[in-house]
């Protein structure tokens, strides 16, 4: 490990070793961590949260400027800043405790590796020797995380520093983050901006669960508590969102980024026009009255 990323990781490693040894179990110490940083974090993720609210409140007033400065995309951008500065909505809030978290679990990820890492190099006789951090109760089995994985560095690693050998954890991720996902759409976007934002962000769940697929047990544990813990501040904020909503096809419930659009009236040009353009014929519709024809008829004698 190098000696800037043991400045991140080892802070983290000590309380983690004070929590596992006060409460008795290393797992219960990553949640009881986990809900330590999520309190921590509870003033940027409230603003995360009214931020969103605002924004969709703002909906109406961002599809008005769209029609009227249809033709004028600089224009429309401008007025649309000045509209969130107006009611003090900051699009980018939400990406604020994402980035806070990025650290914590670049941090939280070495510190597992070494609290687990019973093989850190070898001696000349061929022994293995532990990592200096190496704890053994984060090398002992909880749950049904007892994992033993040997990396390509020749890295030993037990327990909560090795995968989970069932993949429950990285599933439960994917899931947890699908059901926040759902919950933070509660309509759809009018901002170009901010809808290309939200249809990328629908790939997260899909990539927390690759990227947990083979990462230390603990850390998406730490992710999958954080998530739970999430959703519940979302519920009591902004409610359910699109969560009990028939999820479109198109988009997987707008897990790939589909939206609500993605239906065969959107594929033909849209509803009321055919694909050449023009306005299909009513199958109601009476038929246009013959006109008189032009000049003097003969009269019959």
């Amino acid at each position: 490990m190098s000696s800037w990323f043991r400045f991140i990781a080892e802070p983290m490693a000590h309380a983690l070793v004070f929590l596992a040894q006060s409460l008795g179990s290393a797992g219960i110490a990553i949640i009881i961590f986990t809900l330590g940083v999520k309190f921590l974090l509870v003033p940027l993720t409230l603003q995360q949260l009214k931020s969103s609210k605002a924004m969709q409140e703002l909906q109406p007033h961002i599809q008005e400027l769209q029609r009227k400065y249809k033709g004028d995309k600089q224009k429309l951008t401008e007025e649309t800043m000045a509209l969130y500065k107006e009611h003090k909505v900051n699009p980018a809030a939400g990406c604020l405790p994402l980035l806070v978290q990025l650290p914590i679990l670049y941090g939280l990820y070495g510190a597992l590796i070494a609290l687990g890492n019973t093989c850190a190099q070898k001696a000349a006789d061929g022994q293995c020797i532990p990592d200096p951090l190496f704890n053994p109760m984060f090398a002992q089995p909880f749950l049904w995380l007892n994992g033993h994985f040997t990396s390509a560095a020749g890295q030993v690693l037990t327990g909560l520093a090795a995968p989970d050998p069932w993949h429950i954890l990285p599933v439960l991720c994917v899931v947890t983050q699908w059901i926040q996902q759902r919950m933070m759409m509660t309509q759809r976007q009018a901002d170009p901006q901010q809808a290309a934002m939200q249809s990328m962000m629908q790939f997260m769940p899909l990539l927390i669960g690759v990227f947990a697929w083979n990462l230390s047990a603990g850390l998406p544990l730490y992710w999958a508590v954080s998530t739970i813990f999430s959703i519940v501040q979302q519920y009591f904020i902004t409610g359910t969102g699109k969560l009990f909503e028939r999820p479109t096809f198109g988009g997987l419930g707008g897990l790939l980024g589909g939206g609500p659009g993605g239906n065969g009236a959107s594929r033909s040009g849209g509803a009321g026009t055919s694909r050449n353009g023009r306005e299909p014929r009513r199958s109601g519709a009476t038929p246009p009255k013959a006109s008189p024809p032009s000049g003097r008829t003969r009269r019959r004698r």
